[in-house]
């Protein structure tokens, strides 16, 4: 009956914790193979640079796409609430783009990990997104059963739009986890692509 629980239902938990998602992993998936595929990479790697800074810079490259996300987003949604004679928690929107980067940062790392796997970019880009989808429809099926805990296998299980909105739940835990995710993603995505032989 409250905005924020409006909003957390029609908009933040399906477009913007999975479409988002989904678009952020799609996006990173093409990044490596994409480079490989049109030869754009031996011309990167006939310079002096190490493989593993290849890796960093195409996800550090997304970072301020991550952030911009998240910064005009909750300025439109304010204006569009003020626009509809409505009022809303400022602290709760700010606080839900905030934990929503850590979340966000973890999709782009899952594309950019899948992209070290894959010589096409299109088919890194598919494997990532449905990667993710697959994910996230685990943890649905799971949540209610008694594998509920196998469900935090999903990036989506540590980030709830929901309860930072309508409850004032701040996962600071979760946002921990996701960014050790981000972490540890983008390392296998070194680790992979220092390895990969990309002469085929």
């Amino acid at each position: 009956s409250s905005i924020e629980g409006f909003l957390a239902v029609e908009f933040y938990q399906f477009a913007w914790l999975l479409l988002v998602g989904l678009y952020l992993a799609y996006l990173a998936g093409g990044t490596i193979a994409g480079d490989v595929a049109s030869g754009r990479m031996d011309l990167t790697l006939s310079a002096p640079v190490a493989r593993r800074d290849v890796v960093i810079g195409r996800f550090l490259g997304l970072v301020p796409l991550v952030l911009l996300l998240n910064v005009v987003l909750p300025v439109v949604a304010y204006v569009g609430v003020l626009a509809v004679g409505e009022t809303i928690a400022v602290e709760r929107l700010v606080a839900v783009h905030a934990l929503a980067v850590p979340y966000h940062l973890t999709c782009v790392a899952v594309g950019i990990a899948v992209s070290t796997l894959a010589s096409r970019p299109g088919i890194a880009q598919r494997v990532a997104l449905g990667a993710l989808f697959a994910l996230f429809m685990f943890e649905s099926v799971v949540a209610s059963t008694d594998y509920a805990e196998a469900g935090d296998l999903s990036p989506t299980a540590h980030y709830d739009p929901s309860g930072v909105l309508v409850l004032g739940e701040y996962d600071v835990t979760g946002a921990a986890v996701l960014l050790a995710a981000t972490t540890v993603f983008v390392a296998l995505a070194v680790v992979r692509f220092r390895r990969a032989d990309l002469s085929g």
